[in-house]
């Protein structure tokens, strides 16, 4: 695991702050959120947890280290469902078994206090810091904690409540990231947390009294992230007809109107192929850090349906580059072409994806190559079964055109790239 020094002092290592719905809402040196457990769900802009086996993840990716071995803060917005004799994990990078850990933040058990444990080589926890001040049910709470690489101190609502010396470092584990447990012998998660996260996040740098001050004052749906995005392509259609620098191959394409929906869409016609050039300015474009997104209504299964191409006229087996399509049992797969050989990156379950109905993907490619994938917000799984997005593929490092290929009666609307 390497360590990564921050860019500049915002920097964020990690931040969940699922204020629009969604659990992804990060940071871009984060992986992708999963959600595991019988109850586990982001609603009303929140991570709601049960304390039993609720705990979302974030992948062991080696841009999920520390920034930085002599820096950190750890802060969350989260109420408490109930208190009791069993700590309740906030925050971790902890992992008991193979001498991995390296950071959790908890509610204690026996006294109701927050504790802060840091370990320096993986095996012990080398700092054991705990407030007297105490968490009470069902109200919010702003908890801080912070190293500066010689003090640590644990924040309660923007107020100190402890503080001690420590200088050993913090270890640099390729634990699991976890909001809601840590990870006790044979990887299993435990210390579950009941109730309810509504933003979390880890700095490589520790924050000062009156940043911590000005957060607590901001409040619990403040965004302490909010990522931008450079808008690169958008096509809506509302000119009413194909664009005139658009390729196509085969087939025959025509734009028409939804009265319905008060929209514009791309329909194929007849089976066929139409590429969409890249601006010349951003020829060879970079895939790395960004996200493509479009809404379509597939009209029969089975069948490609988008290319990110190094080229404009293609066809499975000829083309370089990344694409969608749909298998014969309406499963979504993403995958990569190569010389003529191509290899499945992601793919979701059977009959994922509605014949007839229009969906929304989104798919991104992250600064370090980890792609994510999504119809109608719902994760699309790794290949083989091996669990949620993101997978790391970086075969293919630039693109210069969208292709749309299409059977007769598929529509497109809303095609958009974005770089973030």
């Amino acid at each position: 695991m390497a360590i990564i020094t921050p860019q500049n002092f915002r920097d964020y290592r990690m931040i969940f702050h699922p204020h629009d719905g969604g659990k992804d809402d990060k940071s871009a040196y984060a992986a992708s959120t999963t959600l595991v457990g019988t109850d586990v769900s982001v609603a009303t802009n929140a991570l709601v947890l049960n304390g039993t086996d609720d705990h979302a993840t974030l992948s062991d990716a080696a841009h999920n280290s520390l920034y930085s071995a002599n820096q950190l803060t750890l802060f969350a917005w989260f109420n408490v469902d109930a208190l009791g004799v069993i700590n309740q994990t906030i925050i971790s990078k902890f992992k008991v078994e193979d001498d991995n850990k390296a950071f959790f933040v908890t509610v204690k058990g026996v006294d109701d206090t927050i504790r802060f444990d840091i370990s320096s080589a993986g095996t012990d926890q080398n700092l054991n810091l705990t407030t007297t001040d105490t968490i009470t049910v069902g109200s919010v709470f702003f908890v801080c904690a912070t190293w500066d690489g010689s003090r640590a101190k644990i924040f309660i609502n923007g107020t100190e409540s402890v503080s001690a010396f420590y200088s050993d470092g913090i270890f640099d584990s390729d634990a699991t990231i976890a909001l809601g447990a840590l990870f006790a012998p044979a990887d299993a998660a435990a210390q579950f947390f009941g109730g309810t996260i509504y933003q979390a996040g880890i700095l490589g740098r520790a924050l000062s009294e009156e940043e911590i001050e000005t957060r607590f004052r901001l409040g619990k749906d403040y965004k302490s992230y909010i990522e931008t995005k450079q808008l690169l392509l958008y096509e809506d259609f509302s000119g009413g007809k194909v664009p005139t620098d658009w390729l196509v191959k085969s087939g025959q394409f025509a734009v028409a109107y939804d009265s319905s929906l008060g929209e514009h869409y791309l329909e194929c016609v007849s089976d066929g192929v139409i590429g969409i050039p890249i601006p010349q300015v951003m020829q060879d474009m970079a895939l790395t850090g960004l996200e493509w997104e479009w809404d379509m209504l597939k009209a029969t299964g089975g069948g490609l349906f988008f290319w990110l191409s190094q080229k404009e006229l293609v066809s499975l087996g000829s083309a370089n580059g990344y694409h969608v399509r749909t298998s014969g049992a309406d499963a979504i797969i993403l995958g990569r072409t190569t010389n003529g050989a191509t290899s499945d990156i992601l793919v979701s379950a059977n009959s994922f994806i509605t014949i007839g109905e229009y969906n929304t993907f989104r798919f991104t490619l992250s600064s370090v190559g980890e792609f994510t994938g999504h119809m109608n917000d719902i994760q699309i799984s790794v290949a083989g079964g091996s669990g949620s997005n993101p997978v790391t593929n970086t075969v293919h490092t630039t693109t210069n055109y969208v292709v749309l290929e299409g059977d007769s009666g598929d529509r497109f609307k809303k095609i958009t790239l974005r770089r973030f």
